[in-house]
């Protein structure tokens, strides 16, 4: 659940996220394999990926099932003018995005 909002090319809010799984989602790890981290693609209007690794929002706690926690997001978007859309997924580092195991991102336009 996404609350952003855009001000020229700053963009800044928070993301709601829940462990709706059966694995707890790690903040860290000894070699930083499987944590978890909330990952925005930035989009062209048209929903070309014009940067597959925009920006990554740490966890800021392991989240076992049935936990939930809401990040905050500061990031600089390329141009003040231009539109975007923002494809907001889960991935778990050096494993996967959560998308490519049939979880759906959450698209939105800034």
């Amino acid at each position: 659940r996404p609350a952003l909002v855009r001000d020229g090319a700053a963009l800044r809010g928070t993301i709601a996220v829940e462990n709706r799984g059966d694995t707890v989602w790690l903040r860290r790890s000894a070699d930083g394999v499987g944590v978890v981290s909330v990952g925005l693609q930035l989009l062209s209007p048209a929903n070309h990926i014009l940067d597959r690794e925009f920006l990554r929002v740490p966890l800021l706690v392991n989240l076992a099932p049935g936990e939930a926690s809401t990040l905050g997001v500061d990031a600089r978007l390329p141009s003040a003018s231009d539109a975007y859309r923002l494809k907001i997924d889960l991935v778990a580092e050096r494993v996967c995005w959560f998308e490519d195991h049939d979880s759906r991102p959450v698209i939105v336009d800034v």
